[in-house]
This record gives C-alpha cells, structure tokens and sequence, in this order.
C-alpha cells in the first residue's frame, strides 16, 4: 500500500487501512473500493491523507508501534480523563488569576486522574515496542485516528520511551517516563479558550494563560498522585530550554546526557522533561501546531538539530535522529539526486526503514520521470548513497 493524500483520491481506489473516529470506532475498512461518498466523507472529516492498495506495493505494511488492543485501552483512559478534565475545566471560575491555588484548594480536581489506569496503558505500550523489538519510530504520516488530541499524547508517549532506551533507562524508568508524557498536556484541558487552538491562533491574552499549562497540569497531578514527583517535575518542566529561555520557571540546560546518575544542577532542566520536550516538539512539528504547515519528518528532525544546544538537549535530539524515520513506510518519494540508473524525477514508495542509516531507507520506484508506471525497481539507499530522495 502507499500513502495517498485525500486531494487524488478518486472513486475506484481501495482503501488500505481502516479509518476510525476518536473512539476507534471504524468509520470505513481497509479492502473497501472508494466511491464519491466515502471520499467526500473523508474530506468532511478532515483527514488529509490515507493509504490505498497500490500495485507493486502488496508487501509495504507501514509498521504499528503499538498494538490496536494497546490503542484501544489508550484512547479509553485519555478519553475518559479528558473528557473528565475539559468538564471541570468548564464549571471551574478562574476569575483568580492563580490557577495552581484553585486547583489546590478545589476538591473537585482530587483523584481526577486515573494513575493507576495511565500506569498500566503506558506499561502496555512498552511491553508491544519489547515484544516487536522496534529499533525505529516509524513516523505517523496518516491521521487515521481523528482525535488529535489522544494521538498526540500517545505519539509523544511512545518517542519519549524510545529515546530514553537509548540512554538504558530501566523498566520503572521506562514507565515513569511514558506517563509523563502522556499526561505531559493535560493542563491545556482545563484552560478557557486555548485547548481547541493552536500556538499561532492564540490572543495575547490567550498565550499568557497557555504558558500557565505546565503548572497547571502538575497540579493536576499533584491531586491525584502526590508521591509522582518525578512525573510532576517533568509535566512542569517540558517547556522549559537550554539557553534559559523557555517556562514557566526559565529554567537552564546543560546538554548533559538524560542518565540516572545525573544529578540535577541549580536551576537546571529535570531529565525526563528535556527528552519529552524533544518528543512533544517533533510532532507539533508534523501536525503544524507550532507553525503554519505540518513539516514532513525530514524536516521536522532539521528543525530540531539546528534548535539542538540552545533550544534542545543536544544529546537527546543526537539520539532522536537515529531513532527517527524521516521517510515513513508507504510515503510517496521523489528521486532528487540519481546515480545514472535511478534518474531525477523518478518517483516510488518507500518499503522498508532501515538501520544504520533511517534516512535511507529500502524503496521501490512505481514511476519513470514522466509519472508513468514501471515495472517495479527496488533500491536500498543504505547501499546507494549517491540517491537524494524527498517526500511528495
């Protein structure tokens, strides 16, 4: 199957994968041929691209980080907590400027997240990455599931566990980490006005109350778990920067490697907060929520080396580039730079990410460089190297 975005959709296509709404309830299967209908439904919905059978690409499968079992019980406990969150949120009077105090002192916020629950989602999660041994985050390029929301916890969720088993983190670890950022968030959920936006549609007003969020969310926590210190440390701290520039508290990094037996320094950044601030900010990156257009993961991974040192732990977005596949399973390629076989402008699928190097995968070109079909040309660029390629 490959990716194909909903503008060349077209009545005949059979659908790769299944679509669900924000409950997983399936909203049209995979194998079913696309009528007007289904497309415009598609289009209502606001999905902007879906995977359709193609022929030569029987064998691409783009890879699942998490089992659909795993997903379920995920977006169940997010639901459920959020939904719980947005409510309180609603008949909460923030006319005091002190957030945190009146999450404090409102008894109405005690217990309102289920630790236990989000414990063992996040346990898992880390249990289907083990058992598939996944060395390589496969990029979502496909809104299949229509609640940002959910999966932008979850995508976070599972980045901030890979990146930390690249430092070794034990299994505790692994779990205190993923909770983190799965509830990294959750402080947007009772703010007015600022949960539904993105960054650049908010007021000045707006952008005030959004940088409370981090304080916010770990008072949230505190309520429920008072003993998550290293959760709540890590909620609070996710937008904080290296260069001392971020919030809410300015606090500063050292580009230290995220290991236990670093001890946080004087006003410096908590480990766990600086790997899920590399996380968080990759897929805002993909989704557009921090600029104006989604990035493609290419240039999603750009943007966080070149804010590395200052913005970034350096470390940690050096990790993240390894562990990263720029050029997701099923994603449409362009060929950039030949090697006098494989010319420009030819165009094909991408089969296989690949180690050592995931921004060369194994593709297999469907398209001459006039956009007509050709027998089926496999070519792994780990052994091509003179090939440029380019998402399209």
């Amino acid at each position: 199957m490959r990716l194909c975005p909903i503008e060349d959709l077209r009545p005949g296509m059979t659908l790769g994968r299944d679509v669900s709404d924000e409950r997983l309830d399936l909203l049209i299967a995979a194998g079913v041929p696309l009528d007007e209908q289904m497309i415009q439904r598609l289009v209502t919905l606001g999905v902007d691209d879906v995977y359709v059978h193609e022929e030569g690409t029987d064998d691409v499968e783009p890879a699942e980080m998490v089992s659909d079992l795993t997903r379920r019980k995920t977006h169940k406990v997010l639901r459920r907590t959020f939904d719980e969150l947005e409510n309180l949120g609603e008949m909460t009077d923030w006319a005091n400027e002190d957030t945190t105090a009146i999450i404090q002192f409102d008894d109405r916020y005690e217990n309102s997240v289920a630790v236990q629950d989000f414990r063992e989602v996040v346990h898992c999660t880390i249990e289907d990455m083990f058992v598939e041994r996944e060395t390589v985050f496969e990029t979502p390029m496909v809104k299949q599931y229509l609640n940002r929301n959910y999966e932008h916890s979850l995508n976070t969720t599972i980045l901030s566990i890979m990146i930390a088993r690249a430092f070794s983190f034990s299994q505790e670890e692994l779990t205190a980490i993923g909770m983190s950022a799965m509830l990294h968030d959750i402080g947007k959920l009772v703010l007015p006005g600022i949960r539904d936006k993105k960054l650049l549609e908010y007021s000045p007003d707006e952008m005030r109350l959004y940088k409370k969020h981090p304080l916010v969310g770990a008072a949230i926590l505190q309520r429920s778990a008072p003993n998550c210190n290293r959760e709540r440390a890590a909620i609070m701290q996710h937008h904080e920067l290296q260069d001392g520039r971020g919030y809410p508290s300015k606090l500063k990094g050292f580009n230290d490697a995220p290991l236990k037996s670093r001890v946080t320094k004087p006003n410096g950044i908590f480990r766990f907060a600086e790997i899920i601030a590399v996380a968080n900010a990759f897929d805002n990156f993909l989704n557009g929520d921090l600029q104006a257009n989604p990035m493609t993961p290419a240039k999603a991974v750009e943007t966080l080396v070149r804010g590395a040192g200052q913005l970034y732990n350096r470390i940690i977005v050096s990790a993240a580039a390894e562990i990263i596949n720029t050029y997701p399973v099923g994603s449409i390629v362009e060929i950039r730079s030949g090697d006098g076989y494989i010319l420009p402008r030819m165009r094909g699928v991408v089969r296989k990410g690949t180690s050592p190097l995931v921004h060369a995968p194994i593709i297999v070109i469907l398209w001459d460089t006039t956009g007509k079909k050709i027998k089926p040309i496999e070519v792994d660029l780990n052994k091509r190297l003179g090939i440029k390629i380019e998402i399209v």
